[in-house]
């Protein structure tokens, strides 16, 4: 797109993460010409942009109950059957499925442009404003200024409530609120013995971790991070740096963010090369992209998901999507906040969680910007589920469209019901 051009479409998808991968795939396949507008060069979002390689929140914990079907499901599968691998304990959050997350970029190329959406890369959403047929979207490119998308309906799938924000409609913002969740830079570590390196137990080596901090030797603000196997022979992916109180929707705090990320990563590969066996002669292979981001901003809802709706196990007929992964709070400090699901393991995200309260202008949000309590966000923020109401948000949109309304005014049962048709779980 050249600079002042516009470009029509019958609904407009921010953020090209899992939910916006699934929303923009729900909606295409619907029949409604879809614009994917993403700002990496790639899908994928913190499954790529941020490398965190492993799917979580399709299974249960313990037993491994299926709980999330539809789109997210297929992308799994497409995994699979290019060298994935599931790994039935992934740190609490149940069965997860470790992809090559370079690969995973390409699968997604294929699978948004195969349903017939369209992506356009490297496009920065700067202004969402009412238009007389839905929205009016002011996007940027670094190479080709500025240009205009014009879309009946909108989905925020930004994860930080981008385009809702924007629009002016309500946000809760967790960093004001003192409870935004930490910043991780993950990183992948090569030349590794990987029999070696895994024979030490994850509670020896956050034991290993806080001993060298508490020395003075080393700076490593988290003790019990994740290391664990890839894909690839000698490598393995360590989720472990922690960078607390930071605003991540602020330009300024974000930077500072991602150069301590970086620092951060070569003292806990200092600390691997010399006290973790096998590690001996690791190197950094690759940094995400980005730092990974877990809470930033969240809509205020007509429905907001309750920590007690996590604790308590609540399942009900306006749910679009299922989760059974515990609260995992990244919190300050060296530690993180664990709680299971309550009742029977197993909790339903409700329709009203995905739609902006008191503001129906034909938008509808996806991902982890949806409306709920801090806690229940931290559940609720996996992959899986992000695929799950994007895919919801997808059908809402198109049965919007069909009415000639807004997705506040679709009836929940119709969007459940395309959700079962297409291989969903409720």
């Amino acid at each position: 797109m050249a600079g002042g051009e516009h470009v029509r479409a019958h609904v407009a998808v921010v953020g090209g993460g899992p939910a916006g991968v699934a929303a923009a795939v729900a909606a295409a396949r619907s029949g409604l010409d879809t614009l994917l507008l993403e700002w990496h060069g790639f899908l994928g979002g913190s499954r790529t942009a941020t490398a965190v390689d492993t799917f979580y929140g399709f299974w249960t914990p313990g037993d491994a109950r299926p709980l999330v079907g539809g789109i997210g499901l297929e992308i799994v599968e497409r995994t699979l059957e290019t060298g994935a691998f599931r790994r039935e304990n992934t740190y609490g959050a149940g069965p997860g499925v470790t992809c090559d997350t370079e690969l995973l970029k390409l699968q997604l190329d294929e699978l948004v442009t195969g349903a017939g959406a369209r992506v356009s890369y490297h496009s920065v959403v700067s202004g969402v404003e009412p238009d007389a047929d839905g929205w009016r979207l002011h996007v940027a490119a670094p190479t080709a200024g500025t240009w205009t998308v014009r879309a009946d309906y909108l989905i925020d799938a930004s994860g930080d409530a981008t385009a809702a924000a924007l629009a002016g409609a309500p946000v809760f913002d967790a960093y004001r609120d003192g409870v935004a969740q930490a910043l991780t830079t993950i990183f992948f570590l090569g030349g590794v013995d990987v029999e070696r390196a895994m024979a030490v137990s994850h509670q020896e080596r956050t034991a290993m971790i806080a001993e060298a901090d508490a020395s003075g030797e080393y700076r490593l603000p988290r003790h019990e991070g994740s290391l664990h196997r890839t894909p690839h022979p000698d490598v393995l992916q360590a989720n472990i740096v922690r960078i607390a109180g930071v605003d991540a929707t602020d330009p300024a705090a974000l930077t500072a963010a991602e150069i301590e990320g970086r620092r951060q990563a070569y003292e806990y590969l200092r600390f691997f090369r010399d006290r973790l066996p096998g590690c001996e002669h690791a190197f950094i292979v690759r940094l995400g992209h980005q730092i990974g981001i877990r809470e930033t901003r969240r809509i205020v809802g007509r429905t907001i998901l309750s920590e007690e709706d996590v604790l308590a196990g609540r399942v009900g007929d306006d749910g679009i999507a299922l989760c059974g992964a515990p609260i995992e709070d990244h919190r300050a400090g060296s530690d993180t906040r664990w709680a299971s699901v309550g009742g029977d393991g197993v909790y339903s995200i409700p329709y009203g969680s995905l739609l902006p309260r008191e503001f129906d202008d034909r938008m509808i949000v996806a991902g982890r910007c949806l409306s709920a309590e801090h806690a229940a966000q931290a559940s609720a923020r996996n992959s899986a589920q992000a695929f799950a109401t994007g895919e919801a948000a997808g059908y809402a949109i198109a049965a919007a469209a069909e009415a000639g309304g807004s997705p506040a005014d679709v009836d929940v049962s119709v969007v459940r019901t395309r959700i079962l048709d297409a291989g969903g779980m409720l």
